[in-house]
């Protein structure tokens, strides 16, 4: 498929950045690993394709007046992009923006019916795909315990209109996953300083129980120093 090792890269389809702008950065360290090594996730395209996309979502490439990566695919590798964006988002929780959901949509409802999204190899090929491989883009078990109310989540690999149906409900985890540990430290705020306490990850632990690791951007991230910058504080908690 390709001439030489040099000529591909491994590609995010969804990207960090932008996964960490569609919910991922507020959900942990576990979570942002776990995405990061996904193959569901991951895919094979040469250098220059993968510098043209970088950290574009759908809308961005698809709005782009010029644009390598989209103007070199084919209209079935166009739809398994879009479709494979639903489905990497669906499992993971992110957010679809509206920008995003309408070229999602565009694209899918373009895409001929009788496209099936599930890889499959050429006649006479003497390669298999690696069984985790398929495990993860066959991953339908995955994307029923994220969808419980999907009765068939294999309806996801089925066709582009099943998939652009489902883009409403694309964001898994319903509201804030932290939402709760954000409220205790708001309540943690309160008890430090009607007790006169100075804000350090010992008094969260000692006066504040129900606190867990404090990621970036929640009430009391800001109070306390990150002495590593990786976006948690008091990890021993």
């Amino acid at each position: 498929m390709f001439p030489n090792y040099h000529y591909v890269q491994i590609e995010h389809i969804v990207s960090r950045k932008e996964a960490d702008e569609s919910g991922l950065c507020a959900m942990g360290e576990t979570a942002r690993t776990n995405f990061a090594a996904d193959i569901l996730n991951l895919t094979l395209a040469p250098g220059s394709l993968n510098a043209s996309k970088g950290d574009s979502d759908v809308h961005e490439v698809q709005s782009a007046e010029t644009s390598l990566f989209r103007d070199s695919l084919t209209d079935h590798a166009l739809c398994w992009w879009a479709a494979q964006t639903v489905r990497v988002k669906s499992k993971h929780g992110l957010s679809v923006d509206t920008d995003e959901k309408e070229a999602l949509s565009s694209v899918l409802n373009a895409c001929a019916d009788e496209y099936v999204f599930r890889p499959k190899l050429a006649e006479g090929a003497d390669w298999t795909f690696r069984s985790e491989f398929i495990g993860a883009l066959t991953g339908e078990r995955e994307i029923a315990a994220c969808h419980e109310t999907i009765e068939d989540p294999a309806v996801l690999r089925s066709s582009a209109s099943a998939v652009s149906a489902h883009l409403p409900t694309v964001a898994c985890i319903p509201g804030d996953p932290r939402a709760e540990q954000k409220a205790a430290q708001t309540a943690c705020i309160a008890t430090l300083e009607a007790g006169g306490y100075r804000t350090n990850c010992e008094n969260v632990k000692r006066y504040c129980p129900d606190v867990d690791p404090i990621l970036l951007g929640e009430p009391l991230y800001g109070s306390l120093r990150d002495a590593d910058s990786d976006g948690i504080v008091c990890e021993g908690l």
